[in-house]
């Protein structure tokens, strides 16, 4: 299966690189999502800010941390897939950089994000599929 089989919709969190840190920690929770894209209002992909990435900056111990432009704790240099990307390479993407969620992208503009569960449980799904498959060719389709 391809990503664009999992992007039901466009499901990515953007926002600007100018948005406060404070505001875009209350949108992940609100959206109950780990990962929000910074992106220019063409949705061009210029970082990826997490939860985590805001859990660090308020640990900083300065109070204004929450007056941040986001894109002072996000990181520019972002792993990505593409919506033609296969199950197997944007698994094998999140289990080499331990993410969580990936940004779907085509032509530098974000279309949305794959999550972990999801990939993982469509590739359940392909496996379970294969399985009855030959089951069924090896055992015949009473088995």
């Amino acid at each position: 299966m391809r990503v664009l089989g999992l992007l039901r919709r466009d499901n990515a969190l953007c926002v600007s690189a100018d948005e406060r840190i404070a505001a875009v920690g209350a949108r992940l929770a609100v959206d109950g999502v780990r990962l929000a894209c910074v992106c220019t209002v063409e949705r061009q992909l210029l970082g990826v800010v997490t939860a985590g990435d805001i859990k660090r900056a308020a640990l900083s111990g300065r109070i204004e941390y929450g007056e941040w432009p986001v894109q002072s704790v996000m990181t520019a240099d972002v792993v990505t897939c593409a919506p033609e990307d296969d199950l197997d390479r944007v698994l094998d993407l999140m289990q080499q950089h331990e993410m969580h969620t990936l940004p779907v992208v085509t032509g530098g503009r974000v279309v949305g994000c794959v999550s972990l569960a999801e990939a993982l449980a469509q590739s359940r799904e392909e496996t379970r599929r294969h399985v009855d498959y030959l089951t069924a060719f090896v055992f015949g389709a009473a088995a």
